[in-house]
């Protein structure tokens, strides 16, 4: 969250120097911020949720709302894809990291992990 509200600083203060109009039209218009603020709005709800009293107060919906943290690391890879040129590859291997860290939540082959695991342990 520090990095991406660092980031949305940079934008907002270097890039378009505090110019709301300016900032405005890049929201609503360039596909790569529209998928940034969302994303930073995802982290935003939940850096605000992770505290003791939101867990007590959400109770099973916590876990519910902080699988969001998927997503939000998922649009922050179309975002960094979007951002630059084409013919870079950079973003697209953290896409791939990212796809392969997801795909290692999914319930078998999470399964199959957590297995593996044991049976090296043992």
């Amino acid at each position: 969250f520090m990095y991406a509200s660092i980031h949305f600083s940079i934008f907002i203060g270097v890039d378009y120097f505090f110019d709301l109009t300016l900032i405005k039209e890049a929201l609503l218009e360039k596909r790569f911020a529209i998928v940034g603020l969302t994303t930073g709005l995802i982290l935003l709800v939940l850096a605000i949720t992770s505290t003791q009293g939101w867990k007590r107060r959400l109770k099973k919906r916590w876990n519910q709302l902080h699988k969001l943290a998927y997503l939000a690391g998922f649009l922050a890879t179309v975002h960094f894809v979007w951002l630059v040129k084409q013919g870079v590859v950079e973003p697209w291997i953290w896409m791939g990291v990212v796809l392969i860290l997801l795909l290692a939540r999914v319930l078998p082959i999470k399964r199959f992990t957590l297995a593996m695991r044991s049976r090296l342990v043992s």
